[in-house]
């Protein structure tokens, strides 16, 4: 599955700022399908450790710089 998804998993960030300066930030990662990052923190983890994660049905990957699309990696 790693050949056939190489460099399609996207991370798309959603920033939304209020009238009094509050801001927050979610994420969506996908493919073919875009799911909600509910935690970040396990998500930088298994990029720091390459681990295999599953976000749905339609989405599981070997979390690596090279699964990602090119306009998704900022790091």
């Amino acid at each position: 599955m790693q050949g056939e998804r190489y460099g399609t998993v996207r991370l798309e960030p959603l920033l939304t700022c209020d009238n009094y300066r509050n801001c927050s930030v979610e994420f969506k990662i996908g493919a073919s399908h875009m799911y909600v990052l509910k935690d970040v923190f396990p998500f930088v983890n298994a990029l720091r450790l390459g681990e295999w994660v599953s976000y749905g049905q339609k989405l599981q990957f070997l979390h690596s710089r090279e699964m990602f699309a090119e306009d998704s990696l900022v790091w």
